[in-house]
């Protein structure tokens, strides 16, 4: 047997089960440290006033390892897709007020 073969043997031959977390799916329950992974999104949501996008959350790579893609972090987290036309217009609005500010010397 060798060296790889035996290191996913447990000690009478058997298979030793991989101890990975699976992904949530839609419809799954979230547990708690889904919620407080997705209380982070949720709060930066409030606060921008759209869904925000991976680049505007810290944790945005272990959101997606956990949940599987952007959208499905949305899903679970209660909140629109970031491509959604009125989160779109958000967006821009806020780009829009951001530039105007800009402009006009006020941070």
């Amino acid at each position: 047997m060798d060296k790889m073969a035996k290191g996913r043997m447990d000690k009478t031959g058997g298979r030793v089960q991989k101890r990975t977390k699976s992904r949530w799916r839609v419809g799954d329950p979230l547990n708690r440290e889904d919620q407080v992974m997705l209380a982070v999104v949720i709060r930066r949501a409030e606060r921008l006033g759209f869904s925000p996008t991976q680049k505007e959350v810290p944790n945005a790579e272990a959101l997606k390892k956990r949940f599987g893609n952007w959208t499905k972090v949305m899903t679970a987290a209660g909140l629109p897709p970031v491509n959604d036309p009125d989160q779109m217009r958000k967006r821009q609005a806020a780009r829009d007020w951001q530039a105007t500010m800009e402009t006009l010397g006020v941070s």
